[in-house]
């Protein structure tokens, strides 16, 4: 009598709902910590020796990271700015195109520089965007005071 529930109906039935709350469970997505977001403002000057679409992350004291971007083109009399979103260890970084203010319009190079602040103290993989270039890099930067990362951007 006791084998007979395990050749019923209402055994797989059971067996099945438990095996899709199982596969629920397993498949389910970790939950996200808070997203924090900034934008900076890049402060754009003359153009140094660095080779174009490098990326350099240096980290300062007090969770303060420096952003620095060789080779940016962008027209004359525009600026430029950074949105930053950063979701558990996870830190996206999209460079945008500011306001013009006058200027020729003519294209040229510069190289950017944007400071964060506050960042948390931790191991962040970063993805760069660049909206106005088109180009993209990876990098993983440990935010720790002297700590600096350098990579090349990508189309």
């Amino acid at each position: 009598m006791a084998m007979d529930f395990f050749h019923s109906v209402e055994f797989y039935v059971l067996a099945l709902f438990v095996a899709f709350a199982l596969l629920g469970l397993i498949v389910s997505p970790r939950l996200s910590g808070a997203a924090i977001s900034a934008i900076a403002p890049m402060e754009l000057g003359g153009r140094s020796a660095e080779p174009s679409g490098t990326l350099r992350l240096e980290c300062g004291p007090a969770g303060t990271m420096t952003i620095r971007r060789y080779g940016l083109a962008v027209r004359d009399g525009e600026g430029a700015y950074l949105t930053v979103t950063i979701i558990d260890d996870k830190m996206k970084i999209v460079e945008k195109r500011g306001a013009a203010t006058g200027g020729t319009g003519q294209t040229t190079e510069v190289d950017a520089m944007a400071q964060l602040t506050k960042l948390p103290t931790r191991k962040l993989h970063v993805r760069y965007d660049s909206e106005i270039t088109g180009e993209w890099g990876l990098a993983t930067v440990l935010v720790t005071d002297g700590n600096s990362v350098e990579t090349r951007l990508k189309y």
